[in-house]
C-alpha cells in the first residue's frame, strides 16, 4: 500500500459511511477528484504523485490511463480493508502514526532546519566563541622520556644497592658516546637489567610522550617533573630518590606547544554551533507538541 493511501486510511476511517460523490467535502471543493471507490478518492494531485514516483513524472495520455487503473486497484484494496476493520489494527495504526510523524517534521520543522543551516554565522560571532574557549585549541609542550626505575621498598639497605646500581647505569650512559648521541635509543640494553618498569624494560626504557602536568598518578607525575627539569633532547637526569621508588629519566625528544589559529578551527566551530542550535530547535518543536497537546491517561495507569 502506497504512502499517500496509508495516512488517509486513518481519516478515511472516521468518515467512513458519510461519503459519497455528491457530498460537501472541504478537501473536494479545492481539488476535483478524478475516481472515487468508496471512501477513497483520487485527485489529481494523487495522480502526479503517482506518475512522479512510478513513471519519472511521464503525464502522456497512455501513461496517465495505466496509472489510474493502477490508482483504482489500490483504492479497492483500501476500501476492502477499512470494510474488514483494519482502520484499528495496530500494524495499521503504528505504519499510518509513523507516516504522520515524518510528514509533519518535513513541513513543519524541515523548513525551519534548512533555514537555520543556511543563514551563515557572523565571523564576529565565531571569534567570540574561539577567544572564550581558546586553551581547548592549545596543545602543551610534549616531551618524549626513558625511564630507569627500581623500586626498594622500605628497605634502607636496598635502596642504597639500587642507587649505586642506577648511578652505575648513568656513568656507563654517559661515557657511551655512540648512545648519548642517538637520544632516540633511550637506555638501550641497560633498561633490561636495571628498570623494573614492566611496560619499558624491554623497549629501551622508553616510556612515551609526557606533559608538564603528568598524570593523576603519582608515580607519573614524578616523571614528568624530572623530565621537565632538563635542558635539551638528550639530557639524562641524576639518579633521583623519591618515595615513588630510585629514577634515571632520559629527555629523548620534543613537541612544541601548539595554538590553532582561528582560521583553522572557525569551521568546526561554525558547524559546532549550527549543531547546537539544532538542537535546540528539535526540543522546542518538541516542547511545543508536548504544551499543545497534552497526554491523557486511562482510570487504569
Amino acid at each position: 500500500m502506497q504512502i499517500a493511501s496509508l495516512a488517509l486510511f486513518m481519516v478515511m476511517a472516521s468518515c467512513k459511511g458519510s461519503q459519497n460523490p455528491d457530498d460537501d467535502d472541504v478537501s473536494l471543493e479545492k481539488e476535483a477528484w478524478l475516481l472515487r471507490v468508496g471512501s477513497e478518492v483520487i485527485t489529481e494531485g494523487d495522480l502526479e504523485l503517482y506518475l512522479k514516483e512510478r513513471y519519472d513524472g511521464r503525464s502522456d495520455k497512455v501513461t496517465r490511463k495505466l496509472a489510474l487503473d493502477e490508482l483504482a486497484q489500490r483504492a479497492r484494496y483500501v476500501a476492502a480493508a477499512l470494510d474488514a476493520g483494519l482502520a484499528s489494527d495496530a500494524v495499521v495504526k503504528a505504519e499510518i502514526s509513523r507516516i504522520f510523524k515524518n510528514r509533519y517534521r518535513e513541513e513543519s520543522l524541515f523548513p525551519e532546519v534548512k533555514k537555520l543551516l543556511g543563514d551563515p554565522v557572523p565571523v564576529e560571532e565565531l571569534r567570540r566563541i574561539y577567544e572564550d574557549n581558546k586553551a581547548r585549541y592549545e596543545s602543551n609542550e610534549k616531551r618524549q622520556v626513558a625511564v630507569l626505575w627500581l623500586s626498594p621498598g622500605a628497605d634502607p639497605k636496598r635502596r642504597a644497592l639500587y642507587e649505586k646500581k642506577l648511578k652505575g647505569a648513568r656513568s656507563w650512559l654517559i661515557e657511551n658516546e655512540e648512545l648519548m648521541s642517538e637520544p632516540e635509543k633511550g637506555f638501550g640494553v641497560l633498561s633490561v637489567d636495571h628498570s623494573e618498569h614492566a611496560a619499558s624494560r624491554f623497549k629501551s626504557g622508553i616510556l612515551g610522550w609526557v606533559e608538564k602536568e603528568g598524570g593523576i598518578d603519582k608515580w607519573d607525575q614524578a616523571i614528568s617533573e624530572i623530565a621537565f627539569s632538563l635542558d635539551a633532547p638528550g639530557d639524562v637526569s641524576e639518579v633521583l630518590v623519591r618515595s615513588e621508588g630510585i629514577f634515571l629519566v632520559r629527555y629523548m625528544n620534543q613537541k612544541t606547544a601548539v595554538v590553532r589559529s582561528f582560521e583553522t578551527v572557525k569551521g568546526d566551530l561554525a558547524r559546532a554551533l549550527k549543531n547546537k542550535q539544532r538542537e535546540e530547535l528539535e526540543a522546542k518543536f518538541k516542547g511545543d507538541l508536548i504544551e499543545k497537546y497534552p497526554l491523557e491517561w486511562s482510570d487504569g495507569n
